[in-house]
């Protein structure tokens, strides 16, 4: 399916550099145009103009766009946008001129649509390894996007590929091959519990012994101890006598 044209209507700019900041202070996006056979040119936009025209179009569809002051429009793809890395706002965008009849590349989101079985039944994870596509056609057959419908998954392990897309590849050029996989249902994962060692009749009664054994060798310890005391005070009385 052909996407639809949104026209879009530019200003030429002078202002370049840091003198851009005025521009965005006053709502207008500092942009260019850029092209095979072209001369780079400097423009400006409303922002709330391109925003709409954006909105409709994305990366993938046609823009009619017409500088003020020029005759005719030149068919454009919005080829990159640079935005605020806090606020998003866009700060300058570049449109890129193309030839309606030479193929140009793209990247097509992915969009999921209906419910899996096997993830509301079985309690699958739904996993998707791609979530676009680069697609190589001519500028008016680059689909917006690409619906997946994952209803006819309903078990563990099923998957959908390239080849289940609902759309026309004859027209299309993909990086990937029709086999590739789009989705997988995948079991979940339970976390595995530490193992318990339980302790053998013979490893508990060697642990009792054990602990029996300490009392009588701090008793030793303390007979010890004291044996020592009174061979000293002995040894004192012996001193004290011969003095």
């Amino acid at each position: 399916m052909a996407n639809q044209t949104i026209k879009l209507t530019v200003k030429t700019r002078e202002l370049t550099g840091r003198k851009v900041k005025k521009l965005r202070r006053e709502d207008i996006i500092p942009a260019n145009i850029f092209g095979k056979g072209i001369k780079s040119q400097n423009i400006k936009v409303a922002e709330k103009e391109f925003l709409s025209a954006y909105k409709q179009a994305g990366e993938t569809s046609i823009i009619e766009l017409n500088v003020e002051g020029s005759k005719s429009s030149s068919p454009v793809l919005v080829s990159n946008l640079h935005t605020h890395p806090v606020s998003g706002r866009v700060l300058h965008i570049d449109f890129h001129q193309v030839d309606l009849k030479e193929k140009v590349t793209a990247t097509v989101p992915v969009e999921l649509i209906g419910e899996s079985p096997a993830v509301k039944e079985l309690g699958g994870v739904l996993f998707s390894p791609v979530s676009e596509l680069e697609v190589s056609a001519l500028p008016m057959d680059i689909p917006n996007k690409v619906e997946l419908d994952i209803s006819s998954l309903v078990e563990i392990g099923n998957t959908l590929t390239l080849k289940d897309l609902k759309i026309d590849t004859s027209k299309l050029e993909f990086e990937i091959g029709l086999e590739e996989p789009i989705v997988i249902i995948q079991e979940q994962k339970v976390a595995e519990e530490p193992e318990v060692v339980e302790e053998t009749d013979e490893e508990s009664a060697d642990a009792e012994d054990s602990q029996e054994e300490k009392p009588d060798s701090e008793e030793k310890k303390e007979s010890d101890g004291k044996e020592e005391s009174t061979d000293k005070k002995e040894d004192k009385k012996e001193d004290k006598k011969e003095k």
